[in-house]
């Protein structure tokens, strides 16, 4: 709360307005970067529930690569829409979506770290 009030009263003074609601439209669309992922990273993490992690090593691996790959293909589409529709903006849209794309490859290794028990590797990289 402290942070967030300290964000939106001082950055203001700090950069122009312009780029202050640069930043507040970046940070809105970059709270939907978690559907991006299409249930991929919760379809791996219910199938690979209580398993060992050598029992899951070949689908956390089929698993990683699916997500990858869609994640991927879904970059290079809206990406490929942004630049045609927003070409002024393309540094922001580059931005966003090498934010999601990290976003979410990080809560992946998050939940099949917590999937196969190992707690405090999933902690270590939140």
């Amino acid at each position: 709360m402290c942070s967030s009030d300290l964000s939106s009263l001082y950055i203001p003074k700090i950069i122009s307005l312009n780029d202050y609601a640069l930043w507040k439209e970046f940070l809105l669309y970059f709270t939907f970067a978690g559907v991006l992922n299409f249930g991929i990273v919760d379809g791996a993490y219910v199938l690979l529930g209580g398993k060992k992690r050598q029992e899951a090593n070949e689908d956390i691996n089929s698993y990683f690569f699916a997500l990858f790959s869609f994640i991927f293909a879904a970059s290079i589409v809206l990406s490929t829409t942004f630049v045609l529709l927003f070409s002024q903006r393309i540094i922001f849209f580059i931005f966003l979506i090498l934010n999601s794309f990290f976003f979410n490859i990080n809560g992946f290794f998050i939940n099949i770290f917590n999937a196969v028990g190992l707690h405090k590797k999933a902690n270590y990289i939140t």
